[in-house]
């Protein structure tokens, strides 16, 4: 197994991770329902660098020459200026687009100091085997070696198993967040 920064021509293999790891947030972040346009605008945000989705921001574990899985992480203080990329290629034709636009810019996910994991998403076939922690480990020597001490992410109330792997890795609760109308727990972890 093996850890490397994404790139572009990864874009095949991410998207679907990507998509995995965010859920129904898909149609949030591009104003789609169909999975297609969803696709295009998540492939469009994550070749534009300096966005949320951005190949800048994710890492991949590899094994046997294949992507197994991938993590999307930042510093949380940049989330803003990464969303602002959803004005671009957010639905134009969408529903209340510039209402649901502003809330999705101004959405805060992780907190000044904390160093952000936006999705983590291991292929069914490849878990079990460890990547998730690994992926997690990685960024966690990234974030240290930025002079990070916190890590964070949220986590779906309906999604326990992903809360025991990450309590597991010495995440703890500490609050509780409503993220665009979806209710989360935040996990931060010391290093």
């Amino acid at each position: 197994m093996m850890i490397r920064k994404a790139e572009k021509d990864d874009y095949l293999d991410v998207i679907p991770l990507i998509k995995l790891a965010i859920g129904d947030m898909a149609n949030t972040y591009t104003g789609y329902q169909d999975e297609a346009l969803m696709d295009k605008t998540l492939k469009a945000l994550y070749l534009e660098k300096q966005s949320r989705f951005s190949y800048e921001n994710v890492y991949i574990a590899c094994f046997e020459n294949k992507i197994a899985g991938q993590i999307t992480a930042y510093p949380a203080e940049v989330m803003a200026t990464l969303n602002r990329h959803f004005e671009t290629y957010f639905n134009p034709d969408a529903e209340d687009r510039e209402a649901r636009l502003k809330a999705l810019v101004a959405s805060k996910e992780g907190f000044e100091g904390e160093y952000y994991i936006d999705s983590l998403a291991v292929y069914k076939a490849y878990r079990g085997l460890g990547f998730a922690s690994d992926l997690i480990h990685e960024v966690e020597r990234i974030a240290f070696d930025a002079g990070y001490d916190k890590l964070s992410l949220l986590v779906a109330l309906n999604n326990p198993k992903a809360e025991r792997l990450y309590e597991k890795l010495a995440f703890k609760s500490d609050q509780m967040v409503q993220v665009l109308g979806h209710p989360y727990k935040h996990l931060v972890k010391h290093i």
